[in-house]
């Protein structure tokens, strides 16, 4: 599935996903192909942490900000 700019432009946290690899072409030198792929390092490392604030924030029944 491919996102509109529409979609992504409402979305500050994807916004921030499309900057961030940007940067990684434009002010790290990498190509597109390894700043992709350091975006599924990141995944990789972040994912088991994201499942526990997204399981904590559903036991609390906290709002998640937008």
């Amino acid at each position: 599935m491919i996102l509109s700019q529409e979609e992504i432009g409402r979305s500050a946290g994807t916004m921030m996903i499309v900057i961030g690899v940007t940067r990684l072409v434009e002010d790290e030198g990498m190509t597109p192909h390894e700043a992709f792929e350091q975006m599924e390092r990141v995944k990789n490392s972040v994912f088991h942490a994201l499942s526990e604030i997204h399981r904590e924030v559903n036991q609390t029944g906290q709002e998640v900000v937008k």
